[in-house]
């Protein structure tokens, strides 16, 4: 955050989005290196985990490049979890109940404890601190609260606790985040380095234990060659050559966050009507991405030589995938396969790696049938095939820039909302506290929210049959499913109290102004007044702005598994 004039962006390009006079990003095995420049300041932040120890380090330099003296303000933000994956996803509203946190000013960190459930369990404990802290470096502020950090309905592209400051909370929060804020004043043309590190360990002695000899940015350094020297052995070890982890850096990025480009194609996804349970004939669980090598010549090794030691080195990072090699040729030739793919798993030091939960599984085309292979197509998060050029080649083709279509752009200024007049809000309202209360009628709760104004937590209301449902909140559509809300999701539903983003929305377009905003508060209406009903089994939303007066109804018929918004749009300009 620039000090004297308020703007606020990140050392990346995520979360706050603003871009950068110039920036790139580079990608070593051991660590990533973001640069960008802001009017005449430079930054720089390297990312980079210990090998040896569990220790994640945020290192970042800052460039005076103008003639003036700056002042900038850096802030961190993670939130905090303690728990098994699987754990959190579940019920994370739950999860973070059990973590606690306190504030740790001789070494500028906080440290977390997670309160242990069963007698035997023996949570991790977490330290976040600040290393490097010099003359001109202030430590400014620290939050443990992410509803005081990031805002109700607010989001991590602008957060409240950057904007107006932090609370200092510490303790037992609802969602627990760990923020640390240091302020630099950087005279014309100086340079200065502090890091952000992350810390875990099995009890408090030791994690302060290991704070101690990572104490210095001396020590930090230490640390980054330290990874480099490590990466290579195991690269090495791997008979990976120093070329190919690049290759290998992007296609672990198609595999851990989805793209079309390598995908199979729609029509093929589209004609696919077997779930999960079908791959398990296969030896496949489904739990994991999958990455498909089509093979159709067993002496055509190459490819799956190099999926097969980059199945290993990712798995050592902790990313788990199943290698399906899809044998498109006779079946004849199945066994001088497994044959050919046992001995390089052997020779690599892992040969119980065949037929294994997040492993290596052959499955022969023509036995087990077209709609068996279309299911592994259709999940399948990249399908390579080895009898077209080596992953190089392959990626090169499949990733090809595509140009953006043109923006759209307005011929006229955004309508004026005199006409409408303000939205009133109800005066007859029984048990009114300030944000709502029941209609004179008693057979509505009505919500009446000003621009820019939040209930304090999620007022929620369920639209369901026996088959379908939905829960909507004050906020936006929020989410739908069938049958069972835990098992069958149809749009995402979040579990966020603070932020409450919804599955779902519906977008307005003027398409004169090109003015976009949405009937609900979230995500693109809060601009405006918001009158919000929550019946016995409906939802209505009133609003009034660009020159409409919108009424959004939402309901679920009695035994139909439909979801229905009705839109109702009365034009009162001219």
């Amino acid at each position: 955050r620039d000090e004297d004039n308020g703007a606020v962006w990140s050392a990346g390009q995520q979360p706050t989005g603003v871009a950068a006079a110039e920036a790139h990003v580079i990608f070593h095995p051991h660590m990533a290196e973001f640069h960008r420049r802001d009017d005449g300041v430079g930054i720089t932040m390297e990312v980079g985990v210990a090998p040896g120890d569990d220790l994640e380090i945020r290192r970042i330099t800052v460039l005076n490049e103008s003639g003036r003296t700056r002042t900038r303000c850096f802030t961190s933000y993670g939130e905090v979890v303690l728990a098994p994956p699987l754990e959190d996803e579940r019920h994370p509203a739950f999860s973070k109940l059990f973590v606690s946190s306190e504030h740790l000013p001789e070494i500028n960190g906080l440290l977390y404890t997670r309160r242990a459930r069963e007698p035997d369990d023996k949570p991790p404990v977490l330290l976040h601190r600040i290393v490097g802290v010099t003359h001109n470096i202030e430590v400014a502020g620290f939050e443990t609260d992410r509803r005081s950090f990031v805002g109700r309905n607010g989001s991590t592209r602008l957060p409240l606790g950057v904007v107006k400051g932090l609370t200092g909370k510490t303790g037992w929060t609802l969602d627990p985040v760990m923020a640390l804020q240091v302020r630099l004043e950087l005279e014309p043309h100086e340079r200065c380095e502090f890091a952000f590190v992350t810390l875990a360990a099995g009890s408090r002695e030791s994690v302060l234990e290991l704070a101690e000899r990572y104490a210095t940015l001396s020590s930090l350094d230490w640390t980054f060659g330290n990874a480099a020297v490590e990466t290579a052995r195991e690269a090495h070890r791997l008979g990976l050559e120093p070329a190919r982890l690049p290759e290998l850096q992007m296609l672990s990025s198609l595999m851990l966050l989805q793209q079309p480009a390598l995908r199979a194609e729609p029509r093929i996804i589209a004609a696919n009507r077997l779930g999960q349970p079908g791959l398990w004939p296969l030896g496949i669980s489904g739990d994991h991405p999958i990455l498909v090598l089509r093979m159709s010549d067993p002496n055509k090794m190459d490819l799956l030589r190099l999926l097969v030691r980059a199945h290993q080195f990712w798995r050592r990072r902790g990313i788990y995938f199943d290698l399906v090699v899809l044998r498109t040729g006779a079946s004849s030739y199945m066994d001088m396969l497994r044959d050919r793919i046992f001995t390089l798993l052997r020779d690599a030091g892992e040969p119980d790696q065949l037929g294994r939960s997040a492993g290596i599984h052959i499955v022969a085309a023509d036995q087990v049938g077209e709609e068996r292979v279309r299911l592994v197509e259709s999940v399948a998060r990249i399908i390579l095939d080895a009898g077209q050029g080596s992953l190089g080649e392959l990626l090169e083709r499949t990733l090809q820039q595509r140009g953006m279509p043109p923006r759209f752009v307005g011929t006229r200024d955004p309508e004026s909302d005199e006409t409408l007049g303000p939205l009133k809000r109800p005066a007859d309202l029984l048990f009114d506290n300030g944000y709502g209360g029941f209609s004179a009628d008693g057979r509505e709760y009505v919500i009446h929210l000003e621009p820019g104004e939040h209930t304090p937590a999620p007022w929620s209301n369920i639209l369901a049959n026996d088959n379908f449902g939905s829960i909507v909140t004050e906020a936006g559509l929020g989410c739908s499913w069938a049958l069972n809300s835990g098992e069958n999701r149809l749009t995402p539903w979040s579990n966020d109290p603070v932020r409450d983003p919804p599955g779902e929305a519906l977008y307005l377009r003027d398409e004169e102004s090109a003015q976009i905003w949405t009937p609900t508060p979230q995500p693109a209406g809060d601009g405006a007044a918001c009158q919000i009903r929550h019946g016995a089994g409906y939802t209505r939303w009133r609003q009034w702005s660009n020159g409409l007066e919108q009424e959004l109804l939402v309901f679920v018929p009695i035994n139909e598994p439909v979801k229905i918004a009705r839109l109702r749009l009365t034009n009162k300009s001219s």
